[in-house]
């Protein structure tokens, strides 16, 4: 039997503190098969889990090595590329448990420094990389900001990786926890009302978002209060200054 991750380890330490009942499931003996890591039941419902754990490629090894040396640099990283790679790995070992009936999870946890499973990230991958959505109105030559949502690259589609019911973002800010991100094709999806007592947080679809906090670029070109500061930015600056000292 090979030596378990750290990933595993850490699972298998919030298994115990949220008493789910686990079992690891036996290595497949014929050379080149595959299996998941993890079979679990909550309320009576049998999962399967496989764990993905991100490590630090040869280019975080690099940056790592150039911070130490004082020699700081930036880098482009295409959201979701890492968490992809990790659903699509995944997903090939869970297909015949799906096929079976069976809610399967991927979970992941980061080790590396380059913070793959921010929200962004995860929901890049699944759902597709967020767009930006325009409008041209009849008789204008003007675009209109209509919104934003996800758009191409989806990991998790009607057609492909249905499999999957879901991923888990596994963390560890002080004690192992759990969000959960639900595939809203998979073909076994899991009760979010059962998952919930043992997640940190549930993300049940794409239009599921976060609350945005302040105006966006487009809130701000269309509010007249703030058309002197897009005429002359350093003008504005000073009034405001100005009416806040009263000189």
């Amino acid at each position: 039997m090979s030596e378990k991750t750290f990933s595993e380890n850490l699972l298998e330490n919030w298994f115990g503190r949220k008493v789910v009942e686990w079992r690891s499931i036996r290595v497949a003996l014929k050379p080149g098969n595959q299996r998941p890591d993890y079979a679990i039941r909550v309320a009576g419902v049998r999962c399967i889990v496989e764990v993905k754990e991100l490590t630090s490629n040869d280019e975080d090894k690099h940056i790592i090595e150039n911070a130490r040396a004082d020699i700081m640099e930036f880098r482009w990283v295409a959201a979701g590329k890492r968490v992809r790679h990790a659903i699509r790995n995944a997903e090939k070992q869970l297909r015949k448990f799906s096929a079976r009936g069976f809610p399967t999870i991927v979970c992941i946890f980061d080790k590396t420094i380059s913070f793959h499973d921010e929200e962004f990230q995860v929901r890049a991958a699944m759902y597709g990389d967020e767009t930006l959505r325009f409008v041209v109105p009849v008789g204008s030559d003007t675009a209109e900001f209509v919104g934003s949502g996800p758009g191409r690259n989806a990991m998790l589609r009607r057609d492909e990786r249905n499999t999957v019911s879901a991923v888990a973002i596994l963390r560890h800010p002080d004690e192992p926890v759990i969000d959960l991100y639900h595939n809203p094709h998979a073909a076994v999806p899991i009760d979010p009302d059962i998952a919930a007592p043992f997640l940190r947080k549930q993300v049940l679809s794409p239009s599921d978002r976060p609350k945005r906090e302040g105006p966006t670029w487009f809130d701000i070109r269309d509010d007249p209060t703030y058309a002197d500061f897009l005429k002359d930015p350093d003008a504005a600056a000073k009034k405001i200054i100005k009416e806040i000292l009263g000189r």
